[in-house]
């Protein structure tokens, strides 16, 4: 079986999630907490009339699209691919600078350990998905089959819609039980470009192709987070969780061979 080059994984998405003990009463301001990781006013920012979605700001950072989601029951801080400059283009955007995800989610770490996060904390969670774009379930199945450890491999040929995960949870800190989730699986994303008009009575673009673009993506999922506590956790001990899984995430990547580059501490 060919080994998979390391340059072949990119991050798809990464998040560090904080949850409440209780849900707020009256939730942090999204651009305020955006502000206080990154140092600057976010480029864009939405607050749905309805209480119970999200209030979101944005902006694009070296490269990378952060986003800080504020809801009633979590704060996501989450990271993603920046805006394409090509509109007609049917690639699954990805983060390729693997260094610059890493980089960031650290930032994040910092800022919840500084005590950016005033309300009770019950949970934390650091996320992070790699990809790699396959044209046939077959070679997503191999590239998944090759990423993972000996004891879960098993025969798979041209089977569709993949999916194996396990959790090998342990106690860490003050006898909190931590959640280290794997997941591989083949995904289906669609690509839609949609038509615009330069301007007032000017034809959509030619070059739009409105009919989505089916794409496949071998995935691999790391997903660490701890069981829920009743007990506030302080601020060392949230960004002690949230560094836990982000280093486990850095190890696991190794140890399954896929040796991504810039995600090493």
């Amino acid at each position: 079986m060919t080994a998979i080059q390391a340059t072949q994984w990119n991050a798809l998405t990464a998040r560090i999630a904080i949850f409440p003990v209780v849900p707020f009463s009256d939730p942090p301001s999204s651009i305020n907490l955006y502000k206080a990781v990154w140092g600057a006013d976010p480029d864009q920012f939405f607050k749905q009339p309805n209480p119970l979605r999200p209030s979101v700001a944005q902006g694009v950072i070296g490269g990378v699209l952060a986003n800080c989601a504020v809801l009633q029951s979590r704060i996501d801080f989450s990271l993603g691919p920046a805006p394409s400059n090509s509109p007609d283009d049917s690639d699954l955007p990805t983060i390729e600078d693997t260094s610059q995800v890493r980089k960031e989610l650290v930032k994040i770490i910092d800022s919840v350990k500084s005590g950016i996060i005033t309300e009770p904390v019950g949970r934390v969670a650091t996320v992070v998905q790699f990809i790699i774009v396959a044209s046939t379930f077959s070679d997503a199945n191999r590239i998944l089959v090759a990423a993972m450890p000996n004891q879960y491999k098993i025969t798979l040929a041209d089977e569709e819609d993949f999916i194996f995960q396990v959790n090998r949870a342990h106690r860490v800190v003050d006898n909190i039980r931590m959640n280290f989730l794997k997941k591989w699986s083949v995904e289906r994303f669609q690509i839609v470009n949609v038509p615009i008009s330069i301007g007032p009575g000017a034809p959509p673009s030619p070059t739009f192709n409105v009919q989505p673009v089916e794409i496949l993506a071998a995935s691999v999922t790391f997903d660490n987070n701890n069981m829920p506590q009743l007990i506030p956790i302080d601020h060392e001990n949230q960004a002690l969780l949230l560094n836990r899984g982000l280093s486990q995430v850095a190890q696991d990547q190794r140890d399954f061979g896929m040796n991504i580059a810039g995600f090493e501490p």
